[in-house]
């Protein structure tokens, strides 16, 4: 019998282990999703900003005029980095068909000091030389239509974020009158000029403008 209880311990502090080690998990499992969902966000300027509960973020903002996010596209833009490298690409290619017609001049002389009965085609030189101007001409225009398309997406987003700050502003403004007309209907149903359905249509008016 006393065999029996000893096991029987032992048994229920095995067991008593595994359930406390299982109950921990969660725990730090539930502190590693806490210390994640108040881990602080960056900004597009790179300071710290800070998430609340209501998604509002907060930070320093940059104010920038259309001319300054211009130049702030043409000095930061990844779009503009590539539209270089192209460019330069272009002029490799063109500089590799000027290697190649001078290869081709090369090879003709060759043939001609050594055989000159040999007739030299001229084709594959006049299609080298062709393909050279082709490429010197249109890099500077392809380069000179991506960096209109960066401007022309800068004025689109320039302008759309006006739209949505003046959007944002209209919609501050609207939700302080809303306040102010049921801070106004609450002293008039204290007064007893109003009813209760003024209040309570007066609190739905601020709850759909914070919305």
């Amino acid at each position: 019998m006393k065999k029996f209880l000893c096991t029987s311990l032992v048994l229920l502090l095995i067991l008593s282990g595994i359930t406390a080690a299982f109950a921990a998990e969660p725990a730090k499992t539930t502190a590693a999703a806490a210390d994640t969902t108040t881990a602080p966000a960056v900004t597009a300027s790179g300071a710290a900003a800070t998430i609340v509960p209501d998604m509002t973020f907060t930070g320093t903002p940059v104010k920038l005029s259309l001319d300054n996010a211009y130049k702030k596209m043409l000095s930061d833009s990844t779009g503009v980095k590539i539209a270089e490298l192209n460019k330069q690409n272009a002029n490799n290619i063109a500089q590799g068909y000027a290697e190649n017609i001078q290869d081709l001049n090369k090879a003709r002389d060759y043939a001609s000091s050594t055989n000159p009965a040999i007739t030299y085609d001229a084709s594959n030189k006049e299609m080298a030389r062709k393909a050279k101007a082709y490429a010197t001409a249109q890099g500077p225009k392809n380069y000179e239509s991506e960096l209109n398309k960066l401007k022309t997406d800068t004025l689109s987003n320039y302008y759309s974020l006006l739209e949505f700050e003046n959007q944002a502003q209209i919609a501050k403004n609207n939700l302080a009158l809303k306040e102010k007309l049921l801070s106004n209907t609450q002293l008039k149903f204290k007064l007893g000029t109003v009813s209760k359905n003024d209040v309570l249509k007066a609190e739905v008016l601020v709850n759909e403008a914070k919305d």
